[in-house]
């Protein structure tokens, strides 16, 4: 009788483990599910704080060049990193 329990519960664990170890496996790296927006880091040209230089973007491209245009053109020198974000769900 201990047996055959023992056995079900070893079998119940391998099979949770192969279960996980699956879903483990297929977790989504895209950037789907991401935002990006731009920030100029020179505060003491910006008031004292940051500047934000885009709104939060799906497309990592077009937050980047807003960064660079402000970096190269509008405020020459100035350096800016790029922020992301998880994508926020929509009701």
């Amino acid at each position: 009788m201990r047996r055959s329990f023992t056995l079900v519960c070893l079998s119940g664990l391998l099979i949770g483990i192969s279960i996980g170890c699956k879903a483990a496996a297929t977790v989504d790296t895209s950037s789907a599910g991401k935002q990006y927006r731009a920030v100029c880091s020179e505060k003491a040209m910006h008031g004292g704080n940051e500047q934000v230089l885009s709104r939060w973007l799906d497309e990592k491209d077009k937050a980047v060049a807003l960064g660079e245009y402000h970096s190269n053109f509008k405020d020459k020198g100035h350096r800016w990193r790029l922020e992301e974000r998880a994508k926020p769900v929509s009701n």
